[in-house]
C-alpha cells in the first residue's frame, strides 16, 4: 500500500467509519472541508481580509442590527437551555458517566437533534467578530477572541461528527447558560453604549465564563476517572486540555483587564 492509499484509508477510517452514523450524512459535517473551509476564511476575514477592507472606510453604523443579534442570541440560547433542561429532566442524565449511545431511539435521536442545533449558534457566534471588524473595533479581534471562536467551531464540529450527545452534552448545556446571560449584557450595552459604564456585573462575565470551563474539565475528566464509564477516551483527551487553555486565556485577560488596571488606578 502506498503512501496515497494509506491517507485515503486513514481518511476514511477516521471521517467515515468512526463517524456517527446518524450524522455523517448531514451536510455540514459530511466532510472536514467544510469545516476547514470556514476556519480559514473565519480567521482570514478576522486578521487581514477584513482590517484591509476597511482600512480606507468609515466604520459602519451596525447598532440595529447589533441590537436584533443580541436579543435573537439571547432567545436563540435561551430555548435551547429549555430544551436541553427538559431533556435531562425527563431522561436519566449522570453527571459522573454518561455513555455514548448509537443507537435510534427517540431519546438518543433528542439528543442528536440539540447538538446539531448547539452547531449552528457555534456557527452563529461567529458574526461577532464580523461586527468587530466592520465597526473597526480590531482592538477587540484579540488571540483569546478569535482562538475561543474558533476552538467552540471546531469542538462542536467533531461533536456532531463523532459524539453527539453523551457525557458532552452537560458542555452545551452550561454553555447555553452563560451566553443567556453574556448577550443580555451585550443588548443592554448596544441599546445604550453609556449604560455599559454603570452595569456592575460586567467583569463577572469572565468570571462566570473561567467559572464555565473550569467545570467543563471537571466533569470532561471523570470519565478518565471512571474507568467503566464507556465513553470514547480520544473525545476526553481533546476537550480537557482545550478547557484548560481557554480557562488560562481569559484567567490572563480578566489579570490584565481588571486586577493590573485596578492595582494601577491605586498607585
Amino acid at each position: 500500500m502506498d503512501a496515497l492509499e494509506r491517507i485515503h484509508r486513514g481518511y476514511e477510517v477516521i471521517f467515515n467509519e468512526l463517524s456517527d452514523p446518524r450524522s455523517t450524512d448531514w451536510f455540514p459535517v459530511s466532510t472536514p472541508v467544510y469545516a476547514i473551509g470556514t476556519l480559514v476564511i473565519y480567521v482570514k476575514f478576522a486578521k487581514d481580509w477584513g482590517p484591509k477592507l476597511m482600512k480606507d472606510r468609515e466604520p459602519f453604523d451596525l447598532r440595529r442590527f447589533i441590537v436584533v443579534y443580541n436579543i435573537s442570541q439571547i432567545l436563540l440560547n435561551a430555548w435551547l437551555f429549555c430544551k436541553g433542561l427538559s431533556w435531562v429532566l425527563r431522561h436519566e442524565y449522570s453527571l459522573w458517566c454518561e455513555p455514548m449511545q448509537y443507537t435510534y431511539s427517540p431519546r438518543e435521536l433528542e439528543v442528536v437533534t440539540l447538538t446539531r442545533y448547539y452547531f449552528l449558534l457555534k456557527v452563529y457566534d461567529l458574526l461577532d467578530t464580523v461586527f468587530f471588524v466592520l465597526r473597526k473595533k480590531q482592538n477587540h479581534v484579540s488571540f483569546v477572541h478569535v482562538y475561543h471562536h474558533s476552538g467552540m467551531f471546531l469542538t462542536t464540529w467533531m461533536a456532531v461528527k463523532f459524539l453527539p450527545g453523551g457525557h458532552g452534552f452537560f458542555l452545551a448545556f452550561m454553555n447555553t447558560v452563560v451566553h443567556t446571560i453574556m448577550y443580555t449584557y451585550y443588548l443592554l450595552t448596544s441599546i445604550s453604549p453609556e449604560y455599559g459604564k454603570y452595569i456592575w456585573w460586567k467583569k463577572h462575565l469572565t468570571q462566570l465564563q473561567m467559572t464555565q470551563f473550569l467545570l467543563n474539565f471537571i466533569h470532561m475528566a471523570l470519565p478518565l476517572v471512571w474507568t467503566d464509564c464507556d465513553y470514547p477516551k480520544w473525545g476526553l483527551w481533546i476537550i480537557c486540555p482545550q478547557n484548560i487553555i481557554i480557562f488560562l486565556l481569559f484567567a490572563d485577560f480578566y489579570k490584565k483587564t481588571y486586577i493590573d488596571k485596578s492595582h494601577k488606578k491605586g498607585l
